[in-house]
């Protein structure tokens, strides 16, 4: 690739089953290591679960799992969150903040440095299934939820709280959000709309609260039965 449509990667975070950073991760693949584990009652029970017209072989499958720690724990107050907003944001929204930060330091670049600058937000976020306990809250429900639930502030959460004045904007193309994403910054930035790019993805099937959507895929093949 030509010297003119080369993108740099500057700073980098994550966050996966079994690693909170690059290095953790890395290492991870390189021992082989493998985080599928018993679901822990404390998210879902499958034996609890009912998916109608079903049998109940999926039911062993979805015993396993490879999930984030401590998905429901951070520190809101650092991003000036109140903990009543905080108590009903899609953890989604609250891992993008968390690892976009991560990468902003990683990059050895200050929050004066980049705010007010013409960077570009691109998300790729998928599997909302934090959305389907809220028919069982709606005893509860305010004002909160508009914001916290809804998939493209994922990406807008970012540009307010840094301060980053390019293109903001949350894709979801099902299994490919991450790399359609990546693609787009990319175009942004060849193309001079933005001079920097913050892209990552979210995806709820690590953090997994509620256990409707992960039988339902279990029924579907979409996830296999040999769970390593």
């Amino acid at each position: 690739m030509d010297n003119d449509n080369a993108v740099a990667i500057v700073g980098i975070a994550c966050r996966f089953p079994g690693a909170d950073d690059a290095d953790e991760f890395s290492k991870n693949l390189e021992e082989g290591e493998c985080f599928i584990d018993e679901v822990p009652k404390r998210r879902w029970d499958s034996n609890k679960a009912d998916v109608r017209d079903s049998d109940e072989s999926w039911k062993d499958c979805s015993k396993y799992a490879a999930l984030i720690d401590e998905h429901d724990k951070w520190d809101n107050k650092f991003f000036g969150i109140s903990d009543s907003e905080a108590a009903w944001m899609n953890p989604q929204h609250c891992l993008a903040l968390e690892v976009t930060h991560s990468a902003i330091e990683n990059a050895g670049i200050t929050l004066d440095q980049i705010k007010g600058t013409k960077t570009g937000v691109f998300i790729g976020a998928m599997n909302d299934d934090v959305l389907l306990g809220l028919p069982s809250s709606r005893h509860e429900l305010n004002n909160f939820v508009v914001t916290g639930m809804t998939p493209s502030i994922t990406s807008n959460r970012i540009s307010y709280h840094f301060d980053l004045r390019g293109p903001s904007m949350t894709l979801d193309t099902a299994c490919s959000s991450a790399l359609v994403a990546v693609h787009l910054g990319c175009q942004s930035i060849r193309s001079g709309n933005i001079n920097s790019l913050q892209s990552n993805m979210t995806n709820n099937n690590v953090v997994c609260v509620f256990t409707d959507k992960y039988p339902i895929s279990m029924k579907f093949k979409k996830i296999k039965r040999k769970v390593r």
